[in-house]
């Protein structure tokens, strides 16, 4: 798997590139998959304290606070592992009820950010945004109308963003003002 490029892949599409691969059964290897990486995460956050970025609590309830805002997630995430990071980060109150659209269902990250849209009732017209720190996630954004806001707190740089098609981008969320600013158009 060394040469398999995980970053912004969706656990779906990481089981069905392994699968085809190597000429396996891909629902029998996503349940197996599955199992084992819900069990390995949550023995692995276990000893770990709770972390968030920088200004993403104070950006999370900034935007809760506004009203017409919905709050949802698009994650390559299982939806348990999913659940399993926010709650460990300390953010899960944020999205209660949990809107999204997870990698138990899609293998395409555009995939994943439309159903995110479905859960969360966007309507044409209204602001749809998506952040996220992979070349994958601003991609996803575009294929489906979305803003794509990235910041450089992955593995990609500023400027692999900005060639993948980011209208913003952001070193990290500390600056929650200029964030807000970003994701509301303000």
């Amino acid at each position: 798997m060394g040469d398999i490029d995980l970053m912004g892949r969706s656990d779906r599409w990481l089981v069905d590139e392994v699968s085809g691969r190597h000429g396996l059964d891909a629902g029998a290897l996503f349940e197996a998959y599955g199992a084992a990486y819900r069990r390995l995460l949550r023995e692995m956050l276990l000893p770990l304290p709770p972390s968030t970025l920088p200004g993403a609590i104070e950006l999370l309830a900034a935007l809760r606070a506004r009203p017409g805002t919905t709050l949802g997630v698009a994650t390559g995430n299982l939806r348990d592992n999913a659940v399993t990071k926010l709650t460990h980060g300390r953010v899960i109150e944020f999205f209660d009820p949990l809107l999204g659209g997870f990698g138990d269902d899609h293998a395409d990250r555009a995939d994943i950010v439309r159903a995110a849209s479905v859960a969360c009732a966007y309507e044409p017209g209204d602001r749809l945004v998506v952040i996220g720190d992979t070349v994958h996630d601003v991609r996803s954004a575009l294929a489906v109308g979305a803003v794509p806001v990235a910041v450089t707190t992955g593995h990609a740089t500023a400027a692999e963003l900005t060639a993948a098609g980011a209208h913003i981008v952001l070193p990290g969320l500390g600056d929650v003002a200029a964030a807000i600013g970003a994701i509301t158009g303000d």
